[in-house]
């Protein structure tokens, strides 16, 4: 089923991530070998696929990141210590801080991504 231009989810294929419509490669693996540094043309080559189904894989990114709840980024600044108190009881302070970290790490990203698109 395409969830976004260009973009499919089956839970037969790929353990139902995102992938390309018409592949099994998942949108992670080619954001991933971008953000390690791997070239665009290098991206293609190794995996066969489009500048298009690339460019496909970064729009998906920067939408998903662009919804990524805010609460969870701003828990500490709105709520101070009681958030975090409330934050630590219900899922624990090392999977609290994980949480923290990567949801703003990508709004923080999403500019990136978005910028990185758009700019071809």
């Amino acid at each position: 089923m395409e969830i976004f231009p260009g973009i499919s989810m089956d839970p037969g294929i790929g353990f139902g991530k995102p992938c390309l419509t018409g592949t099994r490669i998942d949108v992670a693996t080619v954001v991933g070998a971008l953000a390690a540094g791997e070239s665009v043309e290098a991206v293609q080559e190794a995996y066969a696929m489009t500048r298009e189904q690339i460019l496909a894989a970064l729009r998906y990114a920067a939408h998903v990141a662009e919804h990524v709840p805010r609460w969870s980024s701003q828990l500490l600044e709105d709520f101070g210590w009681i958030g975090m108190s409330c934050c630590r009881s219900i899922i624990g302070s090392g999977q609290r801080d994980m949480m923290l970290s990567a949801s703003s790490s990508l709004v923080n990203e999403r500019s990136t991504i978005q910028s990185f698109a758009n700019g071809w």
